[in-house]
């Protein structure tokens, strides 16, 4: 599994969680089941101190970085915030087995593009590729 941090200096109250997923939605369901066939790949998450990321390389770490979810939401910081609360949280629900997590969304609109949250919320990127 590869790990990444970078640690910083910020006001953030808790702890914003980033998912990236593989997978496909099961479009027969209009509920959280749509999301049963999604799996967490990548981890990441930032708070007062650090930006940190874990990435599954192959399947067969899914189970470890699982594992690892688990514990590290024992261990940070509430409350949580994600940038599309629906679908971590269902995320969460179906494949790692955590309910009722997230107490704040960071994008202002359904289906915003993360970066424009990020810019709208005066959050740095980290170089992001994607972003």
């Amino acid at each position: 599994m590869k790990e990444y941090e970078e640690k910083l200096a910020s006001d953030i109250q808790g702890t914003i969680i980033d998912i990236e997923s593989a997978g496909n939605f099961s479009n027969t369901y209009n509920d959280s089941r749509r999301y049963e066939n999604i799996i967490s790949v990548i981890f990441g998450y930032i708070d007062r101190e650090r930006l940190h990321v874990y990435c599954a390389t192959s399947a067969d770490e899914i189970p470890e970085l699982k594992a690892l979810i688990r514990q590290l939401m024992k261990e940070l910081k509430n409350p949580f915030h994600a940038f599309n609360v629906e679908f971590e949280t269902c995320v969460f629900y179906h494949h790692i087995g955590i309910e009722e997590l997230f107490e704040r969304e960071l994008n202002i609109e359904k289906y915003e593009k993360k970066s424009k949250a990020v810019r709208i919320l005066n959050i740095p990127n980290y170089s992001d590729p994607f972003f």
